[in-house]
């Protein structure tokens, strides 16, 4: 009974922390993913994409409407009530393997920093975590539900194909747990899903596409770092977790052993294990950490002494997590939140942003989010020309100059230098042009707007006129594409024209 009120008590905790936790750039994208196809478009064939496509697809539906910040806090609702449902599962495992509930061990895992923060973000790997915890659910050894393991197994490959690592260890578990024919039989069952991408994928004419994102690219990713990082990071806020875990291996719990190498393998093959990677590490530690904290409760003495000692050790070993917790916590969402409510207060269509932060309006271009590792693998003068031909094609859309726009290409950077201004919103900037002095003078200048729109003169001194007629500073202007004569009088400083809405 405590166990089950615990799951409830930390689920609840997990829906009040998706308003609190600072959002993880990776979440504007895959809630755009989920927008975009809802809305029809073919990822691959539409617009880039290196993750296959299963949690995108099941969240489309509901995200095909999406029209401010909202829905991505939807999505993260969903996370919690898979990680919910993950303590949940990890319940059951516990008392099948050990006979016991060990809510204490439940909550040691469960508030592990790393696995806390990335099963709540809206993410597919969340998804993936849960399945990953039903096959093994599913995979008992009395009387194993190898079709519905199989079909699982496979759904959480196409949630996140870095669980490949660990639907492998499950075959080998099967074949090991119940012979080779059972795992023919778990192999059979897990071939129709993928099957079914695939027909997906030749009837949308997207296959070509995903194989060169998915495989090609994926396979021969240039950045790379270590998997020390956050691997100290799991030893130094869940130290008992992790002493707990290594002591059920030495024990000899066989599934947690394999769990264990397979993701081990897959730090030190995917080339940037962050964070969400090491959440396939977590089943291997629930199993691992069970059977130790029942070997460590058999050797001391039965009654009291032997629940205060336990209820003391899960509180020191709850300290460096909570902590790590508490630092997180010190950045929360509303920065990202204000930004995207302003964004959509001061723009229409889409916007071009390399982090994908107004993720319910339209792509621009084949590549509608950017970050360090995409740009290494691409070809920079190609995606600077395909970024402007779109730019311009979708009548020059604004841009969020953030840190994101330092990736840019050279060749991108100068028109959008050129053709842009930045706007009184900051980090946003609009099509626009500098009104200079010595030109302004005489005859005055010639500018092409490159688009209709309401555009706003800004200047300080002097007077200025456009196409012959007197115009104030900070006067707004419906303009037609196309040639506009701008002249000045008297001495004129911080002279723009900025496009402030599109055509209606």
């Amino acid at each position: 009974m405590i166990a089950r009120l615990l799951v409830i008590l930390l689920t609840l905790l997990g829906c009040f922390l998706t308003r609190q936790l600072a959002f993880d750039d990776d979440e504007f994208q895959h809630a755009h993913m989920a927008v975009l196809i809802g809305r029809g478009e073919v990822a691959h064939r539409d617009f880039f994409e290196h993750h296959l496509p299963l949690y995108h697809m099941l969240q489309a539906a509901h995200m095909a409407g999406a029209a401010g910040p909202a829905a991505l806090m939807r999505l993260r609702t969903l996370s919690a009530l898979f990680f919910g449902a993950s303590l949940a599962c990890a319940l059951a495992l516990l008392k099948r393997e050990n006979n016991q509930d060990s809510p204490a061990l439940l909550l040691l895992w469960a508030l592990s920093p790393i696995f806390l923060i990335k099963m709540l973000e809206a993410r597919p790997e969340s998804l993936a975590l849960l399945l990953y915890l039903l096959c093994l659910w599913l995979l008992k050894p009395e009387s194993p539900r190898l079709l519905w393991a199989g079909v699982l197994g496979s759904a959480m490959v196409l949630s996140s194909q870095k669980f490949i690592f660990p639907a492998a260890a499950l075959a080998l578990i099967v074949f090991l747990d119940f012979g080779w024919k059972a795992c023919i039989r778990f192999c059979l069952a897990a071939l129709p899903l993928p099957l079914l991408f695939l027909a997906y994928l030749l009837l949308t004419a997207s296959l070509e596409a995903a194989w060169e994102q998915l495989v090609i690219l994926n396979g021969s990713w240039k950045e790379h770092f270590s998997w020390w990082m956050y691997g100290s990071l799991l030893w130094r806020s869940s130290g008992l977790l992790c002493l707990l875990a290594m002591m059920g291996l030495l024990l000899g719990q066989r599934r947690a052993l394999i769990l264990s190498g397979a993701t081990l393998l897959a730090l030190l093959l995917v080339p940037i294990p962050f964070r969400q990677t090491w959440l396939m590490l977590y089943p291997a530690l629930l199993l691992g950490a069970g059977r130790g904290w029942q070997e460590l409760s058999a050797l001391l003495p039965e009654g009291r002494f032997r629940s205060v000692t336990l209820t003391l050790l899960c509180f020191i070993g709850l300290l460096p997590a909570l902590s790590n917790l508490l630092q997180e916590l010190e950045y929360s969402p509303q920065r990202d939140l204000q930004q995207m409510n302003e964004l959509a207060e001061h723009t229409q269509g889409p916007v071009f942003d390399g982090r994908g932060i107004v993720f319910w309006r339209d792509h621009v271009g084949y590549y509608p989010w950017l970050h360090q590792g995409l740009i290494q693998m691409l070809d920079h003068e190609a995606y600077a020309n395909e970024s402007i031909q779109a730019l311009i094609e979708s009548g020059y859309p604004p841009f969020v100059r953030d840190y994101r726009t330092e990736l840019f290409p050279e060749t991108l950077l100068s028109f959008l230098e050129d053709q842009y201004e930045p706007s009184d919103l900051e980090e946003l900037w609009q099509p626009g042009f500098r009104l200079q002095l010595s030109r302004l003078m005489g005859s005055g200048m010639k500018l092409d707007l490159p688009v209709a729109g309401v555009w706003q003169l800004q200047f300080e001194g002097g007077s200025i006129l456009l196409n012959a007629e007197a115009a104030e500073a900070g006067s707004l202007h419906t303009l037609p594409a196309g040639e506009l004569q701008v002249r000045g009088r008297g001495f004129i400083r911080k002279g723009k024209l900025i496009r402030v809405k599109e055509q209606p």
